[in-house]
């Protein structure tokens, strides 16, 4: 599995204090994208998912997953969300630029093994002030009932604070947001 970056705490994907897993590699290649440096298929570090699944559960119980895109390495997204599970994790979001239909159809395991899917491309143009989505088209779909109402807070939230970790920026800003952080300016 190619892997651009590991961030932890992650306290702006998802409620709490989750492991953010950045994957190497974007088909999609939003315009627009905040983590261009994620797209190149040449890049990232290649690691073992499943060993890397055991040494991340040890961490935190709660999980990001983004990129690049994750669906663009389904295999070893896979067996790392399966190994997940074996290790006991059941709070793990994924975010794609895929339909949440195309994820469906061409991934149809990821209801059993993600418990809340963002789904859809970043599209310039459309911002929203939603705090966990970048565009108003992107979706939200909880597979994992018994989290629904652990996700409401964050699914009915608007932008926060962003985070700085091993100086990189992460969370959705808001266009302001983002300008504000580059130019080193408190918003």
């Amino acid at each position: 599995m190619k892997v651009a970056r590991i961030l932890y705490p992650v306290k702006t994907l998802g409620p709490g204090n989750r492991v953010g897993v950045w994957l190497q590699g974007c088909s999609i290649r939003c315009r627009g994208c905040m983590s261009v440096e994620t797209w190149s298929f040449e890049d990232g570090i290649k690691e073992d998912p499943i060993l890397l699944a055991k040494k991340l559960s040890k961490i935190s119980n709660s999980f990001t997953i983004s990129g690049g895109e994750p669906f663009d390495q389904p295999k070893e997204l896979k067996k790392f969300l399966e190994e997940l599970k074996k290790e006991g994790i059941e709070d793990i979001i994924i975010y794609t630029g895929y339909t949440e239909e195309k994820v469906l159809e061409d991934f149809p395991w990821t209801k059993k093994l993600c418990s809340l899917l963002i789904s859809g491309p970043f599209i310039a143009g459309l911002e929203t002030e939603s705090g966990w989505k970048g565009s108003e088209n992107q979706k939200a779909k909880v597979f994992n009932k018994k989290f629904k109402d652990y996700y409401r807070q964050f699914l009915e939230s608007k932008k926060q604070p962003l985070q700085i970790l091993g100086g990189t920026i992460v969370g959705i800003p808001s266009k302001k947001q983002l300008i504000n952080t580059y130019m080193g300016i408190k918003s």
